[in-house]
């Protein structure tokens, strides 16, 4: 579901939620009303959609060109989608799982990375992050050649999506980003507040971010676990 956008393509312009872009084309449509609007990770051209189902406002900007009234009907909010915006221009991903610290090489990413069963159509996702891994990136081993992650905030993972990332052996993990971020649908904010949360996100991605395993292609030992074999391997050989 994207709810951002900036105003001109190559990331130029003003980064607006599409209630703003709503807002502005009901107000001005002499000049909002056939704006193109692009998208925060990857530029492509957008259009913003009303939607409301329910009694519960889910619009959002859909591709120009594709098919349906909108980019999903998910619960996915505008601090998820800039966690998913910085993550996806990193070359490097470090993470702490079970205690134990990684750095992936990152060669490509892809955000809303479409996943399938060869064997059922009818068994499909949308991972928040898809991460190619580099060729000599060290958690190949682990994971294999690509990395899923799933960014979490007041909405947790389906257990249908978690079974079919394993189920493909796909290397995956949640990272669940501060609740408080969260802004409700249709909040008025700010190109400056904007800023500002892109900022706190920036912080909390180069900070030592903490990991919940999916799934990995061999088993992580724990690092306490780690720890204590080889305090009682030095205390045998004393």
């Amino acid at each position: 579901m994207k709810l951002l956008a900036y105003t001109e393509p190559n990331f130029q312009g003003e980064l607006i939620t599409v209630y703003e872009a709503l807002r502005r084309k009901n107000k001005d449509p002499d000049v909002w009303e056939n704006w193109t609007y692009y998208d925060i990770v990857r530029s492509k051209p957008m259009f913003p959609v009303r939607r409301v189902s329910n009694g519960t406002d889910s619009s959002s900007f859909a591709y120009k060109g594709s098919a349906g009234g909108g980019h999903g009907r998910g619960s996915k909010g505008i601090a998820h989608e800039l966690a998913q915006e910085f993550l996806c221009r990193q070359k490097q991903f470090k993470f702490n799982l079970f205690g134990k610290v990684f750095v992936a090489s990152v060669e490509s990413s892809e955000d809303e990375a479409y996943v399938e069963d060869p064997k059922d159509a009818t068994r499909k996702i949308l991972v928040d992050v898809m991460m190619t891994l580099a060729p000599s990136c060290s958690c190949r081993s682990i994971f294999g050649d690509r990395l899923a992650i799933e960014i979490t905030d007041t909405h947790l993972n389906t257990r249908r999506k978690e079974k079919l990332l394993r189920d493909l052996k796909i290397g995956s993990m949640e990272v669940k980003i501060p609740t408080g971020w969260h802004v409700k649908n249709q909040t008025s904010i700010t190109v400056k507040q904007l800023d500002y949360l892109k900022r706190r996100i920036v912080g909390f991605w180069e900070a030592e971010v903490f990991a919940r395993l999916i799934y990995a292609r061999v088993f992580i030992e724990p690092a306490t676990v780690a720890a204590e074999k080889s305090i009682n391997l030095q205390a045998r050989k004393e």
